[in-house]
């Protein structure tokens, strides 16, 4: 079982800087506009990244999105 399951929620705009990530499935979660300074953890995607829900990013590019929000490290794994 995931340590946060965020399926198909609404972050948009939070502050989630400094969490453990650890196994959290974020698979159609919205988060465009979220912080995420030190952050670090492995997630599950695609995530939701524009204002609007229409475009997704997941694996090395969802990492890439991560780490310019100011995540410390945080590793994807594409859903099967």
């Amino acid at each position: 079982m995931p340590y946060l399951s965020g399926d198909h929620l609404d972050f948009r705009g939070a502050d989630l800087s400094g969490l453990d990530l650890v196994g959290a499935y974020l698979a159609g979660a919205r988060m465009s506009g979220c912080r995420f300074d030190g952050a670090r953890g492995t997630v599950v995607g695609p995530v939701l990244v524009d204002e609007h829900g229409a475009g997704s990013l997941d694996g090395a590019e969802l990492e890439t999105w991560f780490a310019a929000r100011g995540a410390e490290s945080i590793r994807v794994h594409v859903a099967a």
